[in-house]
């Protein structure tokens, strides 16, 4: 049986299973928030006693040094990555011989994989349980051309035969997404969450190390860590945060994330620092760049507020951000747009604040008033990571999980 240290999920109260699972992904350019993920769902199937496997094929340049030093788990890495040239063939060899051989009893194929579709009804001839992982439901976007729209459409049929080939859909989304889901697959189970995290982790981060680093010991830090692009509303902040900077000089604004890349929405690249220094806010951000795990719970803890600052778009009305869960989990003031169902999940005022979606002049009143309302924005972080330790910690989401299947 995979322990976790400290017997954590004997601490919990939470049972033990003793079944042998596997936790595989294989996505072309996957994300890091996707694999971190991933491997919060191994980790929470072997917190409840399970034994698994976790094999990721696929490429991307990021797969996450997550699982070094992990004994909860067994790791497969099988895919293509910046430091090693993978095999989709082994990929697919070693789940097949693995069902063959009945080595698991359960399976959780994450997303879209090509492979899944004759994998997954080759284990439900061997009687092995499939849970199928999504967290999102793909849409073209304006502007996108007829090839990309046809790779779209493939995606779909392939989420439409997984998700009902299934016999649980884990869905990391939001109630539009359930719904979806019960419309697609409407004789499948569905289980609702958040991302699963540890929220043990982000409550530890050397939040002095980054300030020092970055020169901001005095300062009033305000932080957003994530993806950098138009429909995540980075032009909405800096905006916000010039607002802020003429009431409040000891503020400064800290974006991470990696620059660069190409807009989905508006299929462009933005340059977000020579924004900044349009606005004559240059001197008043930082921009990291991609940073790494350890150095994103640093930034979190460093943070005197958080920011989700995403605009009102069809893109942010389905998946449930991970950084909601990290930024809650680190015990930070968070500010939040209301996009998606968060209105349903959070209180106003009790575990986080709402802004509306691309409006500057409302997040920078809500900063504002939090930067000065210590003792009510104090009772805030405090309840905000209350609740993502009830709601969003990974030894839940793997309790519920085992209890469904």
């Amino acid at each position: 049986m995979a322990l976790l240290e400290g017997n954590k999920h004997l601490a919990n109260g939470i049972e033990d299973y003793y079944m042998n699972c596997l936790v595989t992904l294989a996505c072309r350019n996957f994300s890091a928030p996707a694999v971190r993920c991933a491997h919060m769902m191994a980790r929470g199937l072997a917190g409840n006693g399970c034994n698994v496997d976790f094999v990721v094929g696929g490429s991307g340049l990021y797969i996450g040094k997550d699982h070094e030093g992990c004994i909860d788990y067994h790791f497969h890495c099988l895919a293509s990555t910046n430091e090693k040239r993978g095999s989709a063939l082994a990929h697919f060899l070693m789940l097949r011989n693995g069902i063959i051989n009945k080595r698991w009893d359960v399976i959780v194929f994450y997303s879209v994989g090509l492979q899944f579709i004759s994998l997954i009804s080759l284990a439900r001839r061997h009687g092995i349980k499939i849970v199928y992982v999504q967290g999102d439901h793909y849409v073209p976007l304006p502007g996108m051309n007829t090839l990309d729209r046809g790779k779209l459409a493939i995606i779909n049929i392939i989420d439409c035969y997984l998700s009902r080939r299934s016999n649980l859909n884990a869905l990391t989304g939001t109630l539009l997404l359930s719904e979806h889901f019960h419309k697609q697959a409407p004789n499948v189970p569905i289980h609702l969450s958040y991302p699963p995290i540890d929220t043990d982790l982000f409550s530890k981060g050397d939040a002095t190390k980054i300030r020092k680093y970055y020169g901001l010991l005095d300062k009033k830090i305000i932080v957003y860590c994530g993806s950098v692009g138009s429909l995540e509303g980075i032009e909405v902040l800096l905006n916000a945060m010039y607002i802020v900077s003429k009431s409040n000089t000891k503020t400064h604004l800290v974006i991470a994330g990696k620059l660069g890349v190409i807009d989905h929405a508006l299929v462009q690249q933005i340059d977000y620092p020579k924004l900044a220094e349009d606005l004559g806010i240059f001197n008043r951000v930082s921009f990291t760049g991609f940073i790494d795990q350890n150095e994103v719970r640093g930034l979190l803890c460093a943070a005197d507020l958080l920011i989700m600052p995403k605009l009102n778009h069809r893109r942010n009305a389905v998946a449930a951000p991970i950084k909601i869960s990290e930024y809650l989990a680190s015990g930070r003031p968070v500010i939040a747009s209301m996009v998606g169902d968060i209105a349903t999940r959070f209180q106003d005022g009790v575990e986080l604040r709402f802004c509306v979606p691309g409006d500057s002049d409302d997040l920078a009143e809500k900063i504002l008033q939090m930067l000065d309302e210590h003792e009510a924005t104090k009772k805030i972080a405090a309840n905000g990571q209350a609740y993502a330790r009830q709601q969003f910690d990974y030894l839940t989401w793997g309790s519920q999980v085992l209890k469904l299947i």
